[in-house]
């Protein structure tokens, strides 16, 4: 596979759209060649950014409980319900008038309709954008930018990247071992990622400062495509958790980062 057939798949791979002998190409490729991971990269970024800056909205519960009312009629093989007495000519006319005036946000509320029934419930955007950011590093096998077991090593070079310095610390001797660092963005600014490895998972943890005034994110439990996510403020900091780990054992790691 070339890059100009693996840069026409890769919005179909951040999409999860390709079946699964066409990502593994598609992977094999990128993970040689420099160009399609940039390029892959900018995809999953502009994902990630589409999905914190959406507006989401709920279906309401009359319509949620009329499409569950037509889809049991469907698989018990019921008739179809009795349609409607149609509307006189006035009626129609009136309503055409009003459709006509409410294109625009009909179609957007449309859309944003159509969206929020696939997913139900509207997502924490700060959970959107550590699935994406975790997930393109795993694919790019960008885990980190510095490679090392040494808390001494990992902050003094985050802290020379950044505008400020995240703690560092090594927990190998319970299981969690600190492998590297690296530099990502999140919460529309650079973060720094401290990367542990808990047997064959990969865990990033989040680092970056508070906001002055800003809301503070807190959440722990399922983020998604099988990943788990926990995000707490110690001080005057910000940490976000990720990783395919089970959800006890991600909350045993960030019961220790804030004991320590």
């Amino acid at each position: 596979m070339d890059c100009d057939e693996a840069g026409g798949l890769l919005p179909a791979l951040v999409d999860r759209e390709l079946s699964a002998s066409e990502a593994r190409a598609v992977e094999a490729h990128v993970a040689g060649c420099a160009g399609c991971q940039a390029a892959l990269a900018r995809l999953a970024a502009g994902t990630a950014a589409i999905r914190a800056h959406a507006e989401y909205f709920r279906a309401p519960d009359a319509l949620r409980a009329r499409i569950e009312r037509a889809l049991a009629d469907t698989a018990r093989g019921a008739a179809p319900r009795a349609a409607a007495p149609r509307a006189t000519w006035r009626e129609r006319l009136a309503g055409w008038r009003r459709a006509a005036a409410l294109v625009p946000v009909g179609a957007v509320l449309g859309f944003a309709l159509a969206f929020a029934l696939l997913r139900l419930a509207a997502p924490d955007p700060l959970l959107d954008e550590l699935v994406a950011s975790h997930a393109r590093a795993q694919l790019t096998r960008h885990v980190f930018d510095v490679a090392s077991s040494d808390q001494h090593t990992v902050k003094p070079w985050l802290s020379s990247q950044l505008d400020f310095s995240p703690p560092v610390r090594d927990l190998a001797d319970t299981g969690y071992a600190l492998v590297g660092g690296r530099l990502d963005y999140l919460a529309h600014r650079p973060v720094g990622v401290l990367v542990y490895k808990r047997r064959q998972h990969v865990i990033d943890v989040y680092v970056w400062p508070v906001d002055p005034g800003g809301a503070v994110r807190r959440f722990d439990g399922a983020a998604g495509q099988g990943y788990n996510a926990i995000a707490w403020t110690d001080a005057d900091l910000n940490f976000a958790a990720i990783s395919d780990l089970d959800a006890a054992e991600l909350r045993s790691l960030t019961e220790q980062l804030r004991a320590r």
